[in-house]
C-alpha cells in the first residue's frame, strides 16, 4: 500500500466516524430508536458491508495442482 494510500483510507475512516457520530446524536437526540435497536442495525449492516469488502479485496482462490 503506498504511503497515499494509506492516507486516503485514514481520512475516509475519520469521515465515516464523523457522520456516524453525528448521525448517533441525531437519532437518539430525537428518540427516533433504542440504543439497543441501534447498536443491531448497525452491527447487521457492517456484517454486510465487510464481508463484500473482503470478498473484493482477496484475490482468487488457487488450488495447486498435484503433480
Amino acid at each position: 500500500m503506498g504511503t497515499w494510500q494509506a492516507h486516503v483510507a485514514l481520512l475516509t475512516a475519520a469521515l465515516i466516524y464523523s457522520l456516524y457520530n453525528v448521525l448517533t446524536a441525531q437519532i437518539f437526540q430525537h428518540g427516533r430508536a433504542s440504543p439497543v435497536a441501534f447498536a443491531a442495525i448497525r452491527e447487521a449492516l457492517a456484517i454486510h458491508i465487510l464481508y463484500i469488502w473482503a470478498a473484493v479485496a482477496e484475490a482468487p482462490l488457487r488450488v495447486p495442482q498435484s503433480r
